[in-house]
């Protein structure tokens, strides 16, 4: 869709994947499309795939951080409820 577009034309609102950010684009100027040798860009594109890689594997953890932080509060509000019963039942009559 990108390539339709000529310089001075104007596109948007356009959302993140995320869905945290809206932007609207201006389109300044236009390059025709070239190639590059593989050699010369296999360093960004290493880069890239690396970046990707790590990002997936540190949001993997943090989900994994945060599952086991919500079960443990949860193991402990329940302790802690159950501890409250067991002190209430034992001072009634």
């Amino acid at each position: 869709e990108a390539e339709k577009f000529q310089p001075g034309d104007i596109a948007g609102p356009i959302e993140t994947a995320r869905q945290e950010h809206i932007f609207i684009m201006k389109l300044e100027e236009k390059h025709p499309k070239s190639y590059q040798p593989f050699e010369k860009v296999q360093r960004e594109v290493e880069a890239k795939i690396s970046s990707d890689r790590r990002k997936q594997a540190q949001e993997k953890i943090l989900a994994e951080l945060r599952r086991r932080a919500e079960a443990k509060l949860s193991s402990e509000f329940t302790e802690f409820c159950l501890q409250k019963i067991y002190r209430m039942s034992v001072r009634t009559p």
